[in-house]
């Protein structure tokens, strides 16, 4: 492809055809006259023709000037049109993610998100199974799990705890965590579970009976419509714990084996658009935990290995 002089050369020319004068082209572009002069004379070296005659201070456009100067305008209208119709169509980003955590963490904070990048438009794929992003297209994930997908660069965000919530309805307070079992237990099916909430407790005990459910949404929402004490991820009940629609049930909290990752196809360089979803997304989880440390400050974290630590403030 034959080289072009460069789209600066020809603005600089294009606006000392239109005034006539390169200190008016100057201060159109925000330039100093002589680097409308040296700009002009760069394309007319690259270009082989004269395309000012010159007469003192006064210019005057040559037959190829003139030409030029025609085409050049049209070329630049169609091109702003094309920025202006670009513009105008937001740039896509394709995210994939658990359901429990698109409808629980990601859903209350869309309006954040879309007043704070208007010009993105994010294409939410919830889904169980962790997504081939490249076959399906899909630009970023947000996975709960252990970090090591191959094919996949992960990037670490943090934590979670699982925690038992249930409504006022149930219990008034939190209480010792014996006092649970004479509850309705609702279940998550994951690698935590609450017989090993109640290990972490210090309690040995046998198989529980109760609903098990296999999303997380759902079973949040069982425990916010009163049907028993759900084992929950904290970063996913915290909406209804700041509302009050969930209390925490007992002060302990079972640390999750899992973890929470950026990931996105290995070696692919983001474009701006999911550069700047990743970054919210990062800054929206570090949010999330901020607003959890009131909520949990009397809560006893538990390694699931007989050690608990405290929450730090």
């Amino acid at each position: 492809m034959r080289r072009l002089p460069s789209l600066r050369s020809f603005e600089a020319f294009a606006a000392a055809a239109r005034h006539q004068h390169f200190t008016q082209a100057a201060e159109e572009l925000c330039v100093t006259p002589g680097a409308i002069s040296r700009a002009v004379r760069q394309l007319e070296d690259e270009l082989q023709v004269i395309l000012f005659e010159r007469q003192g201070s006064r210019l005057k456009l040559s037959r190829a000037g003139l030409v030029l100067s025609q085409h050049l305008e049209q070329l630049l209208a169609q091109l702003a049109q094309t920025m202006d119709q670009l513009k105008s169509h937001p740039a896509e980003v394709r995210l994939t993610l658990l359901p429990s955590l698109a409808a629980c963490w990601l859903a209350p904070q869309l309006h954040a998100f879309i007043a704070q990048h208007p010009d993105i438009s994010l294409s939410i794929h919830a889904s169980q199974q962790s997504e081939n992003l490249a076959r399906k297209g899909l630009d970023l994930a947000l996975r709960f799990g252990p970090g090591d997908w191959p094919g996949l660069q992960a990037v670490e965000l943090g934590e979670d705890w699982l925690i038992p919530v249930c409504t006022t309805r149930i219990l008034q307070e939190a209480c010792p965590a014996p006092a649970l079992l004479q509850q309705q237990l609702l279940h998550p099916q994951s690698l935590e579970t609450w017989t090993h909430w109640f290990q972490a407790c210090g309690m040995d005990i046998g198989a529980l009976s109760g609903p098990r459910f296999n999303d997380a949404s759902s079973l949040l929402q069982a425990a916010q419509d009163g049907a028993g004490i759900a084992l929950v991820r904290a970063v996913l009940a915290l909406r209804p714990l700041q509302t009050g629609q969930l209390i925490i049930a007992s002060p302990h909290a079972l640390r999750c084996q899992y973890r929470y990752w950026l990931v996105r196809p290995e070696g692919a360089s983001p474009d701006p658009a999911v550069a700047r979803v990743e970054q919210w997304l990062k800054h929206a989880l570090a949010k999330t935990y901020q607003d959890l440390v009131p909520l949990l400050r009397e809560t006893q974290i538990h390694t699931g290995k007989g050690h608990a630590l405290g929450v730090e403030n």
